[in-house]
């Protein structure tokens, strides 16, 4: 889920035989917003009665995949009239129409491996996708594939979905702050390097996100909603493109960026690494074992007598957590 935003824009007319087309753009990047056509020909309208009842069936691709993803609890009856949208509405559209994911990958929202792809046909979903495939067998099976390997909702949920029905406040997109050392106590320190860069040296107290395609659903997962946030790296361009992801989650309290080390000469916080067959040993020698991967990772198998508790959940969850 992402949030939805207010920017100012202008609007270009041009006018048309039968219409008026208003083009609005974005004042700062000049990339369109949208466009509203007026029309005042009859005639006009009735030529293009038959292309919008195929806006409105593909338009049903986004409200399908919004309510099955976004909603994690849904009731019965929603998934009933989702089913029949996807039979009855899409799954019956030309083999050769081309399917736009509308999340990228990495998003918790993400409901296919369509997601990894920059686009795909219908046609191809329709043999390929789970849910898909499930959708044109019983109610049954429908709501069991669409319900297995769902990610924890992330903690940010419920901000963005009370933030976008007013939509948020442009992003911002002036310079980002190095800051120096001493860094404020109040500050959240978030540090996209490596794990095995991380944990060979970091400032204590650090939160080690990667910075790859999941980094805004993972930051969002495990730190509090309008904490002020600090990048840990020194690249304009890269702490400019976390930002943006975070901005995307409504995360807007960047501060600045800073060093990944401190050189204020304080002890760095490291942590030991082992392969698979060390921790097994370690198990064997009595070492508890706790498994922060996804639900879906965790159930697809885990070490012996690991102790599975998501890494969403880690901070609710703290008393399953072995000593």
């Amino acid at each position: 889920m992402e949030v939805f935003r207010n920017r100012p824009g202008n609007a270009e007319t041009v006018e048309g035989a039968g219409s008026t087309a208003y083009f609005i753009h974005d004042d700062e990047t000049q990339q369109g917003l949208g466009a509203l056509v007026t029309l005042h020909d009859l005639e006009s309208v009735e030529e293009i009665e038959s292309e919008l009842e195929l806006s409105r069936r593909m338009a049903a691709i986004g409200r399908l995949t919004s309510g099955v993803g976004h909603e994690v609890k849904n009731p019965i009856n929603a998934i009933v009239i989702h089913l029949a949208i996807l039979r009855e509405r899409i799954l019956t559209l030309p083999a050769y129409l081309a399917v736009l994911p509308t999340h990228g990958a990495g998003s918790s929202c993400t409901s296919s491996g369509a997601s990894a792809w920059r686009w795909t046909t219908l046609g191809f979903e329709r043999l390929h996708n789970p849910a898909a495939i499930a959708a044109l067998a019983t109610f049954d099976e429908f709501r069991a594939r669409i319900s297995r390997d769902l990610p924890v909702a992330p903690a940010y949920y419920p901000h963005v979905r009370a933030l976008n029905p007013r939509g948020a406040a442009p992003a911002d997109r002036g310079p980002i702050a190095l800051l120096r050392d001493p860094l404020a106590a109040d500050l959240v320190l978030v540090d996209p390097r490596p794990t095995h860069v991380f944990a060979a040296g970091h400032r204590r107290g650090a939160v080690n996100v990667v910075g790859n395609d999941s980094f805004a659903s993972r930051v969002g997962a495990v730190v509090p909603f309008d904490a002020p946030i600090v990048l840990l790296t020194t690249n304009d361009e890269r702490a400019e493109t976390l930002r943006a992801r975070l901005a995307a989650i409504g995360f807007d309290e960047v501060r600045g960026m800073a060093e990944p080390l401190p050189n204020t000469g304080e002890d760095l916080g490291r942590v030991r690494l082992v392969d698979v067959s060390e921790a097994l040993k370690l198990a064997e020698g009595g070492e508890p074992l706790l498994d922060v991967r996804e639900i879906g990772e965790g159930d697809e198998g885990h070490a012996p007598n690991a102790v599975h508790v998501p890494y969403e959940l880690l901070e609710r969850r703290l008393a399953a957590v072995p000593h």
